[in-house]
């Protein structure tokens, strides 16, 4: 009699604890799609700096214009926004998974 009411009291604290937890974790899917919007982001940025440069020969011109500065800006701001976009999403899809609050403590 006195086990069950042990396993109880520790299933009991088991689920205070897990519902009280204050953040939720990403998951790693998130993580993988951060890196390779930064990926895509660098290869862009790539692209940007090193301007074909042809009719000089095999050498390539480092070219950082005011226009190129605005893109890589442009860049840089895309992938934050994709990579906050996605981990606010998945986080929210977590959450509804496995039936806990969404950020409630934060807003």
């Amino acid at each position: 009699m006195e086990t069950n009411k042990y396993l109880n009291d520790i299933s009991e604290i088991k689920n205070m604890m897990s519902k009280s937890s204050r953040f939720i974790s990403l998951s790693g899917l998130s993580g993988v799609l951060a890196g390779i919007y930064s990926l895509i982001g660098a290869f862009l940025a790539y692209k940007i700096i090193y301007a074909d440069s042809s009719q000089l020969g095999t050498y390539r011109n480092l070219v950082v214009t005011e226009d190129s500065m605005m893109k890589l800006f442009g860049i840089a701001f895309a992938v934050i926004l994709f990579s906050l976009i996605t981990g606010i999403c998945l986080s929210y899809k977590k959450s509804k998974k496995t039936r806990r609050e969404f950020l409630g403590r934060f807003i």
